[in-house]
């Protein structure tokens, strides 16, 4: 069993601004989604060498990986002035598939290996995205 960590410093993006229409109806990627990415890939280069060694245990076509989300969210987002949870805050499911898709692109190994996942959105004094990828291999 072989673990990954990957931590970003960064908001998430929601695939509910992934995607803008402009006047003519033509969609394209919103540039919230192109700046997210463009740091995602950003951080990513920076750990390339824990990356690609974790990269070469996943040529079995068995392997299943487990994938663990933490959101950490400022507590003014999390919250609202009375202390209730923050309506407005993040649904965790729209934060997934810009990030998941972005680090396997990065990883060049199909997400579809992902058979469990967690998801946490954590009240704190920043916004940061912390991954963690657990391979396992089915026998």
């Amino acid at each position: 069993m072989r673990l990954l960590t990957i931590v970003l410093p960064l908001k998430p993006v929601s695939t509910n601004t992934y995607l803008e229409m402009n006047r003519r109806g033509h969609v394209y990627t919103s540039s919230e989604t192109v700046k997210f990415k463009e740091a995602i890939v950003d951080f990513l280069e920076l750990v390339r060498e824990d990356l690609l060694s974790f990269r070469k245990t996943l040529t079995d076509k068995r392997t299943i990986l487990e994938a663990s989300y933490f959101f950490y969210i400022p507590e003014e987002v999390f919250y609202t002035v009375q202390g209730d949870l923050n309506s407005h805050c993040y649904d965790w499911d729209n934060s997934i598939k810009v990030l998941q898709d972005c680090v396997f692109s990065f990883l060049v190994f199909d997400d579809r290996h992902v058979k469990k996942a967690h998801v946490s959105l954590i009240p704190s004094d920043k916004h940061c995205i912390s991954i963690l990828l657990k391979e396992t291999t089915v026998k």
